[in-house]
């Protein structure tokens, strides 16, 4: 995993565990992280998966006789609110705080947030709802752009970039 992660260009990625749960060792940037999310957005496949506001499945085990209906949500707030959410992956970690990596489709293009260790839970959808705002109203014009702002304190922990991809 570390060294196709490598091979996207995630130098300053090292995961532990394919589970992104807290680990000492696994370490990543936001400008990291937004690669890695503009990557899985190629694959048709996720997109479906990270578009999911629910999953229901069968949980059984046949030989205690055992069968329930478990049903997931999608904690992506943005899912439910913003028509063009493409979804993606939020979480939280003590190391990582609360964080978004959040995609949107702004005419052909995609734009992805990534946001790491906001301030509170419900922080991460605001601060991401206001770039997405300011993306599509900044760049409604038909052109490509690639581009990264960012920003980072070491003694913070903060992180904070976006890309707006093409199709």
């Amino acid at each position: 995993m570390n060294k196709h992660a490598h091979s996207l260009g995630l130098l300053n990625t090292k995961f532990i565990n394919p589970t992104g749960l807290t680990h000492t060792e696994n370490y990543s940037t936001a400008k990291d992280m937004t690669v890695l999310t503009a990557t899985c957005l190629q694959n048709g496949l996720l997109r479906i998966i990270f578009k999911k506001k629910a999953h229901k499945c069968e949980v059984r085990n046949d030989k205690l006789g055992y069968n329930r209906e478990v049903v997931w949500k999608n904690t992506n707030k943005h899912l439910y609110k913003i028509k063009e959410c493409i979804g993606v992956k939020t979480g939280i970690t003590p190391g990582a705080g609360p964080c978004l990596s959040s995609a949107y489709r702004i005419g052909s293009r995609k734009l992805v947030v990534v946001l790491l260790n906001c301030s509170n839970l419900d922080s991460r959808y605001n601060d991401a709802e206001l770039l997405y705002k300011w993306s599509r109203c900044k760049y409604s014009n038909p052109f490509f752009l690639s581009f990264f702002l960012s920003f980072s304190s070491n003694e913070l922990n903060l992180g904070l970039i976006f890309i707006l991809i093409s199709n």
